[in-house]
């Protein structure tokens, strides 16, 4: 579409006009016709006569305005409307009443009462004010607003210079909020909640090693997390130091900060607007689904599914499921960055190389917490194979999917939902 800046006397008749609609298919007219529209519309229905012209030359006049002033056409058909009555020309507003009701005084005593109560909805606000003017005399103007001018009052530029930050979450003064910090070594865990209804699932992650650690709680509060917390942070083979969650109210509370400085572990929590400070751990949470399902699940079965989850499923996590780890970055043709996955390996594995990498770097050095050594864990890896200790574990799980339902007659567990379920041979 093509830009043309002309003066309409070049259009004189409606020939031209035709014309010149046809040479160019819905031009960007940028025509010279001044501050008052109204005054040129009204010019060129005169120049062109358009009382008197039939229905397909009215049409090409309307397109003409149409594209001139960037009306809507039902808008010039009102125009043209008011032109046959010889009324189109515009209205200067003029305000009945100059005087403000509601004044600056009067917003700054909404402002405040706002602030004072964490700004409640227009109806309750309304009763506070009513209930401030019967002590304090200042609060009468403003207690006789209505519920639905209040919050027209709410949106004024004086207002919201006032309610500064109104919106604005309470600082929690528990944990660092920022990126851990690992410095290539083992012990930064990453710590999220998975839910089953009724028992939820409590991941624990290592960053660099991705040694994984999962313990089964009745409900996400302090009382039942906090004992099973101090266990779970005890079960990781190396000291841990870092404990990075996200912002929930599970894990950054009180209880919670205690368990944590007795044991010398520093907190972290994710930034605002930073969604992958936790991704790790985010994406490590599908494993868990992946073996336990969706279904519903008494809380009462927390216990029988923990006792599964310390003796079988993180020993065939950490020793016998590989991972993928990173060992690079890449850089595509845009400019983004993409992390490059090249390394397969076991969380226990990756362990042994560091700490062989830690002894021959500094001599006496290790990761491993006191009383765990190295052989220990290597006859631990080595006692089965991959498949066989799968074949326990699923046995297990059979084993208690049965007592499951045994306990709880009056709900099945079907193997979709909760296990596979395989024969075993």
């Amino acid at each position: 579409m093509n830009e043309l800046i002309m003066e309409v006397p070049h259009l004189g008749s409606i020939m031209e006009l035709k014309e010149f609609f046809v040479q160019y298919q819905n031009p960007i007219l940028n025509l010279k016709i001044g501050i008052d529209k109204y005054g040129w519309i009204t010019q060129q229905l005169r120049h062109y006569k358009y009382f008197s012209l039939n229905k397909k030359e009215k049409a090409i006049v309307i397109q003409l305005i149409q594209f001139a002033t960037n009306y809507s056409r039902e808008y010039c058909l009102l125009l043209i409307a008011e032109q046959r009555k010889g009324n189109l020309k515009h209205k200067i507003y003029q305000r009945q009443n100059i005087r403000r009701i509601y004044t600056h005084a009067d917003i700054a005593l909404l402002s405040e009462t706002d602030v004072l109560h964490k700004r409640l909805n227009a109806e309750a606000t309304k009763m506070i004010l009513i209930a401030e003017s019967k002590v304090h005399v200042e609060y009468e103007n403003i207690a006789k607003v209505s519920t639905s001018h209040l919050n027209n009052l709410r949106k004024r530029t004086e207002y919201k210079c006032m309610y500064l930050n109104g919106t604005k979450a309470n600082v929690v003064m528990i944990g660092d909020t920022r990126k851990p910090i690992t410095n290539g070594m083992p012990g930064a865990i990453r710590v999220d909640s998975v839910h089953q209804r009724d028992v939820y699932y409590v991941n624990f992650v290592d960053e660099i090693t991705q040694w994984e650690i999962v313990i089964c709680v009745e409900a996400i509060n302090e009382k039942c997390l906090a004992p099973l917390l101090e266990l779970a942070l005890k079960l990781f083979p190396f000291t841990v130091f870092n404990f990075h969650s996200d912002r929930g109210s599970e894990f950054i509370n009180a209880v919670i900060a205690k368990v944590l400085n007795q044991l010398l572990i520093n907190q972290t929590k994710s930034r605002s607007r930073h969604c992958n400070d936790n991704a790790l751990v985010e994406t490590k949470n599908t494993i868990i689904r992946k073996e336990m399902g969706y279904m519903h699940i008494e809380k009462s079965a927390a216990e029988e599914i923990n006792n599964y989850l310390l003796n079988y499923y993180m020993d065939y996590l950490d020793y016998h499921r590989p991972c993928r780890f990173q060992t690079g970055e890449k850089v595509s043709k845009k400019g983004r960055k993409y992390a490059v996955h090249d390394e397969t390996k076991t969380p226990f594995n990756k362990l042994v190389e560091l700490e062989y990498q830690l002894r021959l770097q500094c001599f006496g050095q290790t990761y491993l917490q006191i009383g765990i050594t190295l052989e220990d864990m290597y006859l631990k890896s080595e006692e089965k194979t991959p498949n066989d200790y799968a074949r326990e574990m699923r046995k297990a799980k059979n084993e208690l999917v049965t007592k499951l339902n045994q306990k709880f007659s009056g709900r099945t567990l079907v193997p979709d939902d909760f296990t596979d379920n395989i024969q075993l041979v």
